[in-house]
């Protein structure tokens, strides 16, 4: 039976315990959002990473959700987190600080294989923060810079040796 609460549409089922119980379950059909986290989980390089996401799903099977999982949303949290651990533990750093949006659609897809038995669809998955240790943005920053500085040097070498050679040329 669906009823619906203002914009909200929930679909409520009956669900059997035993010989003699009865148990009532609400599923509300909109869509729905869950933060989840990795916190200390090592990259394939074991640099260690704090990494915060989000999904977006919704109840696509009202009867699915209410009957084959006990709790849907702690299952899909726990499953979204362990997805998230493991995608962390194969990355290179670089690729997961600059290749967010293929694993926001990898992670998409994977969530979604899981939870569509439990009547859950996923529209999205978003990486919504990569935190490195501080001594580790420290080194990428001086890094960084002396790449720039090299860079630099390359330049005015190449400028001085363009100044040498338009002097030596007679007029």
């Amino acid at each position: 039976m669906k009823k619906s609460c203002g914009d909200e549409t929930y679909e409520k089922f009956v669900v059997p315990c035993g010989n003699f119980s009865l148990k009532a379950q609400a599923v509300f059909a909109g869509g729905q959002t869950t933060a989840f986290s990795a916190e200390a989980a090592l990259t394939k390089v074991t640099v260690p990473v704090n990494v915060d996401a989000i999904i977006f799903w919704f109840v696509h099977d009202a009867q699915k959700a209410a009957l084959n999982i006990t709790n849907y949303r702690e299952a899909i949290d726990r499953a979204a987190q362990t997805l998230l651990r493991e995608m962390i533990g194969s990355s290179m750093l670089a690729s997961l600080l600059s290749e967010r949006s293929a694993t926001d659609e990898l992670m998409r897809i994977e969530i979604g294989r899981k939870t569509s038995d439990w009547g859950i669809s996923v529209k999205s998955v978003e990486i919504r923060d990569v935190a490195i240790p501080v001594a580790l943005q420290d080194a990428m920053s001086r890094q960084a810079q002396a790449e720039r500085g090299k860079q630099a040097r390359v330049m005015l070498g190449s400028a001085e040796d363009a100044i040498a050679e338009n002097s030596l040329r007679p007029p």
